[in-house]
């Protein structure tokens, strides 16, 4: 009887698997966001990437950043998040150098650089239980510079 409610199982997460498969865009592993334009050429972007497929122990690699290009003015700050988000059951684990905020299906992971550099970068790795089928991310930003901010968003992958 056990055995059978298991198998049950495995083929309802499974199902769920190929609509969630089916819903999300398939081979989209990175996206960049807009250009969000300060004055002149001065503009705001962000970039995601995550791998397509997870390595035997359910893991894959990440890169997210935001950067400010065409100028040589000082930034006064620029922020990155990595936001993930899991479908199905169970927890993700992410290995990162920066701060997160974790709950039971979600995840951000948030640096600011306020040393006048001009990007913000994190990686790493994310893993996810055995019963995600899923595993989305996006990145944000913002940034301070010449008295105004603004932010930036890619798609979900």
């Amino acid at each position: 009887m056990h055995r059978e409610m298991t198998s049950r199982l495995v083929a309802a997460i499974a199902a769920i698997g190929l609509v969630l498969g089916i819903a999300a865009p398939a081979a989209a592993n990175s996206a960049y966001s807009s250009k969000v334009y300060y004055s002149g050429s001065v503009y705001l972007w962000s970039y995601a990437y995550i791998d397509s497929v997870s390595d035997s122990r359910g893991c894959g690699s990440y890169n997210s950043w935001t950067k400010i290009a065409n100028t040589t003015k000082t930034v006064s700050w620029i922020r990155d998040e990595a936001r993930f988000k899991s479908y199905g059951f169970g927890t993700l684990t992410i290995s990162s150098s920066v701060s997160a905020t974790i709950s039971s299906s979600e995840a951000v992971l948030r640096w600011t650089n306020s040393n006048g550099a001009k990007g913000s970068y994190i990686s790493g790795t994310v893993c996810g239980d055995f019963l995600i089928v899923y595993i989305g991310m996006q990145s944000t930003g913002a940034a301070f510079y010449d008295g105004t901010t603004r932010t930036s968003a890619t798609p979900w992958l």
